[in-house]
């Protein structure tokens, strides 16, 4: 029933059943007035050394295997194209900081232009109001001499 295992793996003595005597060291059989569950935790911590030294010689192993290096000429070709577009971002960062800059001067004397305006239409308002009530002021009294010339005209 126990399946069968790669002694060749790198891996392999971790995968060894906790039971089985050959995954303990020697000098940590358990002994007869040990409690089972003692055992137990020793089989784990030393399964735990076993993978973290079995991590430690795998990671070694990656960090011998160097990445190709990149082509220098690519790479320079590269720089060389993210410093042209770069160059044409910066150009385009100051077109669009002196259109903001017209934009807002150009905001700002409409803003001027549309108070004066609004400046004006109030004082023509106001003297519209003053020629509405001098009219009506006039045409009562041209009316009152219009009633008074027909009474003096009726008699």
């Amino acid at each position: 029933g126990a399946p069968v295992l790669d002694p060749s793996h790198p891996l392999s003595s971790s995968l060894r059943s906790i039971g089985d005597p050959s995954a303990a060291p020697a000098g940590h059989a358990e002994g007869p007035q040990e409690v089972p569950t003692r055992a137990t935790i020793v089989n784990q911590r030393i399964i735990m050394k076993q993978l973290q030294q079995e991590f430690a010689e795998a990671l070694i192993g990656k960090e011998e295997e160097v990445p190709p290096m990149p082509d220098l000429e690519a790479s320079q070709e590269r720089q060389q194209l993210l410093e042209e577009e770069l160059r044409r971002l910066q150009r385009e960062n100051g077109t669009l900081k002196t259109d903001l800059a017209s934009s807002k001067e150009e905001a700002e004397a409409q803003k001027q232009e549309a108070k004066a305006l609004l400046a004006q239409v109030s004082d023509l308002k106001s003297d519209l109001d003053d020629v509405g009530f001098g009219h009506r002021d006039e045409t009562k009294v041209l009316q009152r001499q219009i009633q008074e010339l027909r009474e003096l005209s009726q008699q």
